[in-house]
């Protein structure tokens, strides 16, 4: 067996923290969406915020001016919130002694802990 490659270089994008949470809250959504096919079904309500989160993040990487991009975060921070609240919300529901996995994030009114 004979095996080439060719190595071609790529711009890569690096993420960013707008990315990671917009990321973070469709991945979390996604395990409400698969833990509603659990028996007996779940009682947590939440809702669907993957595409005010991704309108969010989009107005983060394309704001020209500060005061903008600060409005978007701060948005998208109160949204990443309320789905960290829901899936606490769903581990309490599974019964004591489930690890939280998430760190706190950051308070209102500052992007950085």
């Amino acid at each position: 067996m004979r095996i080439d490659s060719t190595v071609v270089e790529t711009l890569i994008h690096h993420p960013t923290d707008s990315t990671w949470l917009v990321d973070g809250i469709r991945v979390i959504t996604r395990l409400l969406q698969a833990g509603k096919t659990l028996n007996p079904t779940p009682w947590h309500t939440w809702g669907d915020h993957q595409r005010a989160a991704r309108k969010r993040g989009l107005q983060i990487l394309n704001a020209r001016k500060d005061k903008a991009r600060l409005k978007a975060y701060r948005e998208l921070l109160s949204l990443a919130r309320r789905v960290q609240g829901y899936a606490l919300q769903a581990m309490a529901e599974r019964g004591p002694g489930v690890h939280d996995p998430w760190p706190p994030l950051p308070r209102p009114g500052c992007l950085w802990t």
